[in-house]
């Protein structure tokens, strides 16, 4: 089991709804797995900019900052790699262009 993050931006002052888009998912022993975003989001430091132009949230609707998440991330890259079918490693970060569970 694991939990998914997101990444909400473009939030309307008036009625709240935002835009928002899968970061990627955090699985018990294994290391992040960040979703693929051709033209966007393809990198670890691609994800790092766009993560600073919003706000992060989990599936649970817990926010968290920034530092957080990126304190998550790391502690997390010494985990096992999981390589499945449309996934790649990418700088050492794990990717994964299909839909996620």
């Amino acid at each position: 089991m694991g939990t998914n993050y997101y990444l909400e931006y473009d939030k309307c002052k008036k009625c709240g709804r935002a835009d928002s888009i899968h970061i990627g998912k955090s699985s018990a022993g294994w290391k992040f797995l960040f979703q693929k975003i051709p033209g966007k989001a393809e990198s670890f430091p691609q994800w790092v900019y766009l993560l600073q132009k919003g706000t992060i949230t989990d599936e649970y609707d817990k926010e968290h900052t920034f530092k957080e998440f990126l304190e998550l991330v790391k502690s997390k890259q010494c985990e096992q790699a999981q390589l499945y079918q449309d996934m790649e490693m990418i700088e050492g970060y794990n990717f994964m262009t299909g839909d996620f569970s």
